[in-house]
C-alpha cells in the first residue's frame, strides 16, 4: 500500500509537471468516452437492460400474421385469443390490451390523452401494481362491468391537483362516467405513453372473428421454451383455419420475446451499429492516446534510465507508467461522464418524439459502472505501447545522450501503425456516415405523390354519446368545413381518417374484386382513406382518369371508390379500372359492391427505418359517409400556420367546444415523425465520422511532425550533401504520409466491406457498396495523410544544415 501510494503521488506530480499535454490526453479521452457512455445508455435501454416487468424472460408477445402473403405483427381477434387461452398449456396466462386514445373531459378544454384498455390480469402478471388505489377487479373486465379507470402520475397532479382523496373521483372519458380507482407510479406509461387504463371488458362471443384489433402479452408455463409455444399456437391456429375458413384462412400466430414488440429489428441493428461506431470513435481516440503518450515515454527515457539506474525494478517502472495513464484515464472518465449527460440531452432533441415508457435514456448506475470499466481499459491500452517501448531501454546509452536520442525504428513502426488504424477507423465510420447520410436525402428527395408544405393538420375526435350516430359526424364536418371555408386565410380545407404519413398509422382493408375471385385470407391488401370534400384537392392529390366523388355522394355515401394508379394497376393491369366493381372483405354483412369511378395519383407515404412493414403501398378512397370514422385528421391549406392554427382552433371551437384538438402540426413535421430514425442515426453516425477524422487528421500530423523534429539532424546531413529540398518534401510528403494514407485505406476498405453489410436494412436506395462513397471517402483520407504531412514536410525543407549540425 505504501509503495501505490508513491506512484500515486509520483504519477500526480509528473502529471501537473506537464499540464498542457495531459490536460489535452484528458480531453480527448473524454470525448471517446463520452461517446461511448452516451451510446450505451441507449444500447442498454433498448437491447440489453431486463425490461421492467417481472421475470420478463418469461414473457412473449402473441400476435396473428400471414404467412403466405408475408404479413406479420398483426392484430389479435377476440375470439381467437379465446380459444388460444383455452387451450394452449405452453402459456400460463395470456393477457390482452388495446391501445387506446380517449377524450378527457374537465373543467378545463377537453383533452385527447393516450391510453389503454386492458384485461384484468395483464398488470398483476407483469408485476406492476399501483402507486395509490387498486388495479381491476375481475368483475369490472366483464362486458357489463363497471366503468373504472387508473389514471397516470401526472394527470393526477396536473388535472387534479395532487388531491389525496383521488380514489373514488369521477371523470368523463368518450363522454362516460368513470370512477377512478387508482394512480400509477411516476413515469409509469405501458405500453408506450398511456396515462390513462380502463378494463378492456372483452366478450368473444360478440366479437366478429376476422375483427383483429388486440395485442397480447402471455407468460411461459414452468418449463416451456418459445419454440414449443410458438409449435403449440400455430397448431391451435391450423386447427381454428379448418373450422372457420371464412375468417383464418390463410392466418397464423407470432410468438415472440416480449422485447420485439417494442424493439423491431432495424432499431436493434441501428443502435449495434452506432455502438460499434462508438467504440471506434472510442479506438481511434485511443490510438491518438497513446502515440501522445509514446511521445511522451520517449522524452522521458534519460528519467525511466535513471530511475533504472538507481535500483527501480521494471515491475515497478510499469506500475508506476499504469499508475499515470490509470489516472488520467479515471479523470478522463470524470470528465467524460459529465460530457456524457450533455450529449444525451443535445441527442434527445433531435427525436421528434417521446421515448417509449420501457426504454428510459438515463445515465444509471450500469452506464456509470460501464464508463469506469472503459475508463480503466483505455488508460491501460493507452499505456501498453509507452510500457513495451521503455521495458527494454538501453541505460547507458539513455543515460549518454541524456534522453536526446531519437527513438528507434521499433518506437516509429508502433506510432505509425497506430495512425494506420486511425485512418482505417476513421474510414469505416466516414463511409457508414455517408451512406446513412445519402440514405436519408434519397429518402427527402423522392416524390410523395402530395403536397408536403403550406398544409395544416389537426388530428380530431367524434366519440361519445353526441357522436355515436354516424350522421352526427357526418353534420359535424359539413358544418366544420364550411366554417373554416369563411375564414379569408383559408384557401382549401379537407379531412381523411388518416394522412398518408403519420403516428396515427394506416386502415389496411382487403379487397374482393368482381371477376378475380382470390383465395380466403389471400385477398389484395390496401390502405383505406375515407375522404371529405375538398382534401384531394388540399393535398393535391391529382385525378388521372374518370371523376371525383359528388357532393350527394360525399354527403350521403354512394357505393363509388376511387383507387390509386398503383392499385388500378395491381387489380387490372393493363386495363382501364373505371366501372369496375370491389367490395371490402370486411364490410359488414351486406358487403356492398363499390364501383370504381376514377383513379387518383399514387402517393408513397415515405421509407420508414422503424419498419411498418405491412402498411400496403397502394390506396382506396371511399366518401366519409360511407366510412365515417370517428378520428380524422383535418387538413388545410392556407398561409402562416402559426396563425392559421390559431384561426382553425378557434373556428372549431364555435363549431363543437366539446370535440378535443390534438396533433396540430405542418405535414412536413407529421412526415418527420415517421421519418425521424433514418435522420437520427444520419446525424449520430455524421458525428462520430467527423470526431473520428479529425482525431486521424491530428494524430498524423502528430506523428509526421514529431518524426521530422526528431530526423532534423538527418535532414542536415541530407542538405549537406547535395539534397535538395523538394527532395526532403517528397521523402516526407510520399514516404511517410501517403504511404500512411495508403495503409489507413487498405485497411478501411477491408474492415468496412462486412461492416456495411449490416447496414443494408437501413439504407434507401443506395448499396452498402456504393463505389462512389468509398472512392470519395479512400480519397479524403488520402488527402488528410497528404496535408498532415505537407506543414511538417514544408519544414523539414527549410532546415539550416549548419545550424542544426552544430547544435547536434
Amino acid at each position: 500500500m505504501h509503495s501505490l501510494i508513491q506512484d500515486v503521488r509520483f504519477a500526480l506530480r509528473m502529471i501537473f509537471k506537464h499540464p498542457v499535454q495531459n490536460g489535452a490526453i484528458v480531453l480527448i479521452l473524454a470525448l471517446g468516452i463520452a461517446a461511448n457512455t452516451a451510446m450505451f445508455a441507449g444500447f442498454d435501454a433498448w437491447v440489453l437492460r431486463p425490461l421492467a416487468f417481472a421475470d420478463p424472460e418469461t414473457l412473449v408477445t402473441l400476435s396473428e400474421s400471414q404467412p403466405k402473403l408475408g404479413s406479420s405483427d398483426h392484430g389479435i381477434s377476440a375470439a381467437n385469443l379465446h380459444d388460444w387461452r383455452q387451450q394452449s398449456r405452453t402459456l400460463s396466462e395470456i393477457a390482452p390490451f388495446q391501445r387506446q386514445r380517449f377524450n378527457f373531459r374537465g373543467e378545463d378544454e377537453p383533452e385527447r390523452v393516450s391510453g389503454a384498455s386492458i384485461s384484468a390480469n395483464l398488470f398483476p402478471m407483469l408485476g406492476i401494481e399501483p402507486a395509490n388505489g387498486r388495479g381491476f377487479l375481475p368483475a369490472e373486465d366483464l362486458p357489463d362491468g363497471h366503468r373504472v379507470a387508473l389514471i397516470s402520475h401526472r394527470i393526477w397532479e396536473t388535472r387534479f391537483d395532487s388531491d389525496p382523496q383521488i380514489l373514488g373521483r369521477k371523470l368523463l372519458l368518450d363522454d362516460e362516467v368513470t370512477e377512478i380507482v387508482g394512480v400509477m407510479e411516476p413515469g409509469f406509461a405501458f405500453p408506450e405513453w398511456a396515462e390513462v387504463w380502463t378494463p378492456l371488458r372483452l366478450d368473444p362471443e360478440a366479437s366478429p372473428r376476422d375483427e383483429r384489433s388486440l395485442s397480447a402479452i402471455g407468460r411461459l408455463a414452468d418449463g416451456a421454451s418459445i419454440a414449443e409455444a410458438q409449435s403449440e399456437i400455430q397448431a391451435i391456429a391450423a386447427r381454428l383455419e379448418q373450422l372457420y375458413p371464412e375468417t383464418n384462412t390463410g392466418w397464423s400466430v407470432e410468438v415472440l420475446p416480449v422485447r420485439r414488440e417494442w424493439v423491431p429489428p432495424v432499431i436493434r441493428v441501428a443502435l449495434t451499429a452506432s455502438m460499434g461506431a462508438a467504440v471506434f470513435v472510442l479506438l481511434t481516440i485511443c490510438a491518438n492516446v497513446a502515440n501522445l503518450m509514446l511521445a511522451q515515454a520517449t522524452g522521458r527515457r534519460r528519467e525511466t534510465a535513471l530511475r533504472a539506474a538507481l535500483g527501480a525494478g521494471g515491475q515497478r517502472l510499469i506500475r508506476q507508467a499504469l499508475t499515470e495513464s490509470t489516472l488520467l484515464a479515471l479523470a478522463a472518465g470524470a470528465l467524460g461522464t459529465v460530457l456524457s449527460q450533455l450529449g444525451m440531452r443535445w441527442m434527445v432533441t433531435w427525436v421528434p418524439v417521446e421515448v417509449p415508457y420501457l426504454f428510459r435514456f438515463e445515465l444509471d448506475e450500469r452506464a456509470i459502472f460501464y464508463t469506469l470499466t472503459v475508463a480503466i481499459v483505455a488508460g491501460v491500452v493507452c499505456a501498453l505501447a509507452p510500457v513495451l517501448r521503455n521495458s527494454g531501454i538501453d541505460l547507458v546509452e539513455a543515460l549518454k545522450s541524456g534522453g536526446r536520442a531519437g527513438e528507434g525504428p521499433g518506437a516509429s513502426r508502433t506510432r505509425s501503425l497506430f495512425v494506420v488504424c486511425e485512418l482505417a477507423f476513421s474510414m469505416l465510420l466516414s463511409i457508414g456516415a455517408l451512406l446513412m447520410v445519402q440514405s436519408f436525402l434519397n429518402q427527402q428527395s423522392f416524390d410523395t405523390g402530395y403536397r408536403t408544405r403550406d398544409v395544416l393538420t389537426l388530428r380530431l375526435s367524434l366519440t361519445g354519446k353526441a357522436f355515436s350516430e354516424p350522421a352526427a359526424r357526418i353534420a359535424f364536418f359539413d358544418r366544420a368545413l364550411l366554417r373554416l371555408a369563411e375564414l379569408p386565410m383559408v384557401e382549401t380545407a379537407g379531412a381523411a381518417n388518416h394522412l398518408p404519413a403519420s403516428r396515427s398509422g394506416w386502415e389496411p382493408v382487403r379487397l374482393e374484386v368482381e371477376g378475380r375471385p382470390s383465395r380466403p385470407g389471400e385477398e389484395p391488401a390496401t390502405t383505406l382513406f375515407s375522404v371529405t370534400d375538398d382534401y384531394l384537392e388540399t393535398l393535391d392529390l391529382p385525378l388521372t382518369a374518370g371523376r371525383a366523388f359528388t357532393r350527394g355522394e360525399m354527403q350521403q355515401g354512394g357505393e363509388v371508390a376511387l383507387v390509386s394508379t398503383s392499385l388500378a394497376e395491381r387489380l387490372w393491369p393493363g386495363e382501364s379500372p373505371l366501372n369496375r366493381r370491389i367490395r371490402l372483405v370486411n364490410d359488414g354483412e351486406n358487403r356492398p359492391w363499390r364501383t370504381v369511378v376514377g383513379v387518383v395519383g399514387h402517393i408513397d407515404p415515405g421509407y420508414e427505418m422503424v419498419d411498418f412493414g405491412n402498411r400496403p403501398r397502394s390506396q382506396l378512397y371511399l366518401p366519409y359517409a360511407a366510412q365515417p370514422s370517428s378520428q380524422m385528421t383535418l387538413t388545410v391549406r392556407g398561409g402562416d400556420l402559426e396563425p392559421l392554427a390559431a384561426a382553425v382552433r378557434g373556428a372549431l371551437r364555435e363549431v363543437d367546444v366539446g370535440v378535443p384538438i390534438s396533433d396540430v402540426q405542418s405535414i412536413q413535421q407529421a412526415i418527420h415523425e415517421v421519418q425521424w430514425v433514418s435522420r437520427y442515426f444520419s446525424q449520430l453516425f455524421a458525428l462520430y465520422a467527423m470526431v473520428a477524422l479529425a482525431i486521424a487528421a491530428l494524430g498524423a500530423y502528430g506523428v509526421i511532425a514529431d518524426s521530422v523534429n526528431r530526423r532534423k539532424r538527418e535532414m542536415g546531413i541530407r542538405l549537406a550533401m547535395g539534397a535538395r529540398p523538394r527532395d526532403i518534401l517528397r521523402m516526407v510528403v510520399f514516404h511517410q504520409g501517403l504511404r500512411l494514407g495508403f495503409l489507413g485505406v487498405a485497411l478501411g476498405l477491408m474492415l468496412a466491406l462486412p461492416v456495411t453489410r449490416m447496414l443494408s436494412s437501413m439504407l434507401y436506395e443506395v448499396s452498402p457498396y456504393d463505389p462512389l462513397i468509398f472512392g470519395g471517402v479512400g480519397a479524403l483520407l488520402t488527402a488528410v495523410a497528404f496535408f498532415a504531412s505537407l506543414l511538417p514536410a514544408h519544414q523539414a525543407s527549410r532546415v539550416d544544415p549548419i545550424r542544426v549540425l552544430r547544435f547536434e
